[in-house]
Formats: C-alpha cells, structure tokens, sequence
C-alpha cells in the first residue's frame, strides 16, 4: 500500500527533468573531452582532456544531487501534508 502511494505522489517532474539534464551533461563532457584532447601530431592529449571530463562529470554529479534532494522535499511534503 504505501509503495503505491509512494508512486502516486513520486511524479516531480522538475527532479525527472534535473535528473536528464545531469546525464545529458555528464555524457556531452565525456564527448567534448574526447573531441578537445585529438591533437593529429602528438596524439591524444590528457592534459587538456582530463580537466574537461572531470568538470563535466562533477558538474552533472551536483546536479544529480540537488535532483535528489527535491525528490526528497517532495516525498516529505506528501507524507506529511498530502500530495497536491
């Protein structure tokens, strides 16, 4: 019963659309880090890949999270007033 409910009230659709934009982040800073580290001469350059991936991946990760934190406002919201 309360899984049901709990899937009833669970419909934030800003934490869903937090949620995509997080993955679509992380996976375009992995893309760009690999486009941005080409070098035709030396090769392959970790130098400037690495810092492109890494801030792409932390800034999605934030994201994710704060993501979940409003899922978690909401669920508390629903337990305690009721859904909307």
């Amino acid at each position: 019963m309360e899984k049901e409910l709990n899937s009833l009230y669970n419909k934030n659709k800003t934490s869903k659309l937090m949620k995509w934009v997080a993955w679509i982040s992380i996976l375009l800073s992995i893309i760009s880090s690999i486009i941005v580290g080409q070098n035709k001469v030396i090769g392959f350059q970790w130098s400037l890949a690495l810092p492109v991936m890494v801030n792409g991946i932390v800034a999605g990760l934030l994201l994710l999270g704060v993501a979940e934190i409003i899922r978690l406002v909401q669920d508390i919201k629903n337990e305690t007033v009721g859904p909307d």
